[in-house]
């Protein structure tokens, strides 16, 4: 009589592990085997083990598993470092908790946020990285936190901007940036990310984009409107630039041309950012004579160094603000812009929202990646299970959350306090509507 409870249950299971694949490439195959189910990385790692572990060609004469492959599940409250990238002195360390923070409805750290720049700087073009610098995350707080000096008696004969200055200089001590055309700097404030871009700040004027010959920019007039003195034609610079209504100017050169700029990219743009490009400015005078001391000084101010909010992508929640930081730095290399005049516009598609929805995977699946090639061949380390919008790139169904149940309550007859376009108006986010709790503001109606 055959004893059931000592049969083992076997099955025999192929798996495609592929690094990437795209959207049409996935439909091919399963139109090919349309009984292929999609598992996920660490389903596969735990097929491998138990076929390892029975299978006798991976079994020794002594009944000892030659391979000696051994498989760690990490838990969430782990809290190791998982890898250092790159490599050596100098390395991002990441730990377990900065992977945790992809998890969906999390806030990307600044470690998640310099390790995936690092990691992208890394794979453009060698002639693209020798014109690129990209700061740490921690570059803007440092530059705009104020900080009592203990060696103040040094510095007390120093304007404002040069002590911000001295808290940052040596992080650009071996590289001269107006040597680059583009200078990446991640921002957060108030528990927000956006992103900046200096511009070819080695220009002293807009020059045409291949010919590099000088060109003589129209001034950007914008739309008549009533003020309290009655109708007047207002001109602004790139700084007033957000929610502004341009006529669009004679264009009386075909070629395209690029200029000395401080663009802004945000994925929630209600707010104007004056303030950050101002201090910017001011770590470029301070550095220009830092680095050119032959050179007649020089003051970026917003004519000889405009900003500009362009118009980007939005994010449709309020944690997703730091994936879309990143998004933009790829889009800014991978689909780069090709004319410099501003406003720039022709952003607003650059990508789609189920670019960034998958990111958080996509960085999790990297990690995995990384830190298995760094690790003993025969010893495997499956990052901690959390959830993700996606599942290998297709979007999960969500279920009941925040965003959703805040368009409920809209659709019951709330309001929404709106905010202005008008960057002069005084209306703003306040302090407390950050990123983190960046949902519409609904008031129910009196």
């Amino acid at each position: 009589m055959t004893n059931f409870s000592t049969v083992l249950h076997q099955a025999r299971v192929i798996i495609l592990q592929l690094d990437s694949i795209d959207d049409h490439t996935g439909s091919i195959i399963r139109s090919i085997w349309n009984s292929l189910d999609e598992i996920s990385f660490s389903d596969a790692q735990r097929f491998l083990q138990r076929a390892t572990q029975s299978d006798p060609k991976f079994v020794g004469h002594n009944g000892t598993n030659e391979t000696n492959l051994s498989i760690t599940q990490l838990q969430s409250n782990d809290n190791r470092q998982l890898l250092i990238y790159p490599p050596g002195r100098g390395g991002i360390s990441i730990k377990t908790i900065d992977y945790l923070c992809l998890a969906t409805d999390q806030y990307v750290n600044d470690i998640i946020i310099d390790f995936y720049l690092k990691w992208f700087y890394d794979r453009i073009s060698k002639v693209e990285r020798a014109r690129t610098f990209i700061f740490s995350a921690l570059f803007y707080q440092t530059l705009s936190t104020f900080a009592r000096d203990i060696n103040f008696h040094k510095h007390v004969n120093e304007t404002d901007d040069e002590k911000s200055y001295v808290r940052v200089r040596n992080w650009t001590k071996n590289v001269n940036l107006f040597e680059k055309d583009f200078i990446i700097v991640p921002i957060n404030e108030n528990s927000h990310w956006f992103l900046a871009i200096i511009c070819f700040p080695s220009l002293k004027g807009p020059v045409t984009f291949d010919t590099h010959l000088p060109f003589e920019m129209p001034r950007l007039p914008k739309r008549h409107r009533e003020n309290d003195c009655g109708e007047a034609n207002v001109y602004v610079t790139g700084d007033e630039s957000l929610g502004s209504t341009y006529i669009s100017p004679v264009n009386n050169s075909p070629e395209p041309i690029k200029q000395p700029l401080i663009l802004i990219f945000d994925s929630f743009a209600v707010t104007s950012h004056k303030g950050v490009m101002a201090a910017l400015r001011d770590f470029l005078s301070c550095e220009y004579k830092v680095k050119l001391p032959g050179m007649p000084p020089t003051i970026f101010n917003k004519y000889n160094m405009p900003g500009h909010h362009v118009k980007v992508p939005q994010q449709n929640n309020s944690t997703d603000c730091g994936l879309y930081l990143l998004q933009y730095v790829e889009e800014f290399f991978n689909n780069p812009i090709r004319d410099y005049r501003i406003p720039i516009k022709h952003l607003a598609n650059w990508f789609d929202t189920i670019t960034v929805s998958r990111k958080r995977e996509d960085i999790a699946n990297l990690l995995q990646k990384l830190v298995n090639e760094r690790k003993e061949c025969n010893n495997k380390i499956l990052l901690p299970n959390i959830p993700f919008p996606t599942l290998n790139g297709q979007l999960i169904e969500p279920k009941r959350c925040g965003s959703q149940f805040e368009m409920e309550e809209m659709s019951k007859g709330s309001s929404i306090i709106a905010t202005s376009d008008d960057p002069d108006d005084e209306t703003r986010l306040s302090g407390d509507d950050t990123c983190r709790s960046k949902r519409l503001r609904c008031v129910s109606p009196k």
